[in-house]
C-alpha cells in the first residue's frame, strides 16, 4: 500500500521510514520524528515534525491515531482524530479524519470520510491559516458557515 507507487499518485517509499509502529503496538504519549514513520497500530498522542526536517507520517489502513499530526508530508488511510498541520496531505479511501487539516496541498480520494475543516495556505504546515469554511462529508464538499 505505502511501499507501492500508483501510476498518476504521490506515495513514499518503505526506505524513508524510520520507524514502523505494528499493528499490535498501542502508544501513549508525543512522538518526535525526523525523517519518516508509519503507524499500523494505535497511538494516543501528538506525533510532530522535528524542527528543520521533512517528514513523512504515514497512518495506515487500521491505524488509530488520538491527536495531531505535523509534518511535510501526511498519508492518510487509517483513522485520526485530531488535526493535521501539512505541507502536502494525501487522504485516501479507507480514511476517517475528525479535526481541521491545514496544508499547501491535497488529494483526496473517494470514499474518504473528513468531518472538519480544510484550511489552505501558502505558508509552513505549523502556521495556521484563515479557514476557508469547508467541509467535507462522505466525500462531498460541503459550504460551512
Amino acid at each position: 500500500m505505502f511501499g507501492k507507487k500508483a501510476k498518476g499518485t504521490q506515495g513514499i517509499s518503505i526506505k524513508n521510514l524510520e520507524t514502523i509502529i505494528g499493528k499490535s503496538v498501542s502508544m501513549e504519549g508525543d512522538i518526535m520524528v525526523s525523517n519518516g514513520i508509519r503507524i499500523d497500530g494505535h497511538l494516543d498522542g501528538n506525533i510532530t515534525q522535528q524542527e528543520g526536517h521533512a517528514a513523512t507520517v504515514a497512518i495506515a489502513d487500521g491505524a488509530k491515531i488520538n491527536g495531531t499530526v505535523k509534518a511535510g508530508h501526511v498519508i492518510v488511510s487509517g483513522k485520526i482524530t485530531g488535526c493535521i498541520f501539512a505541507d502536502r496531505i494525501e487522504i485516501l479511501h479507507t480514511a476517517y479524519i475528525q479535526g481541521d487539516l491545514s496544508y499547501k496541498s491535497i488529494r483526496i480520494e473517494p470514499g474518504a470520510k473528513i468531518f472538519g475543516r480544510l484550511n489552505q495556505t501558502e505558508e509552513k504546515a505549523e502556521e495556521r491559516a484563515a479557514p476557508l469554511n469547508l467541509l467535507v462529508s462522505d466525500g462531498k464538499l460541503k459550504q460551512h458557515s
